[in-house]
């Protein structure tokens, strides 16, 4: 039996995705000599885990993405909880504005299917750049 710590079991919810990640960023940033934080994350790695603190996370979210808006949104993926879905997937999604929020951030955007919508963070176990255009706003 292996002591080296699971990815993900069938059924996990984000908040056990979102301590998986985070412990695998922290080994990561440890093996470079770094120390892990969100903005090492996001600018190094190119992922962001929501802390599960809501006042963390909105003052992540606003460093990240607070200058967004519908005329300058960001093109990112993430990995999200849907309503109906049974576990989290993949999702694109155009961030056109954060929520003010505190005790419940969340990010409103566009999905690919022109839907607008919005993301509590809560459900959301990370984000990442899109592939198909890396920016931040």
């Amino acid at each position: 039996m292996s002591n080296q710590p699971r990815l993900a079991e069938p059924g996990d919810d984000a908040v056990a995705l979102r301590r998986t990640g985070r412990r695998h960023l922290q080994m990561v940033a440890q093996s470079c000599g770094e120390e892990y934080d969100a903005p090492w994350a996001w600018t190094s790695f190119g992922l962001w885990i929501p802390p599960e603190d809501p006042s963390a996370a909105f003052e992540q979210m606003q460093w990240i993405f607070g200058e967004c808006n519908p005329d300058n949104p960001a093109t990112v993926e993430i990995l999200w909880k849907g309503w109906d879905d049974t576990a989290p997937a993949w999702y694109r999604m155009h961030i056109m504005e954060t929520c003010s929020n505190q005790a419940r951030p969340a990010m409103r955007g566009g999905w690919a299917n022109r839907a607008t919508g919005l993301v509590e963070l809560a459900d959301v176990v990370a984000v990442r750049p899109s592939r198909t255009r890396k920016r931040r706003c």
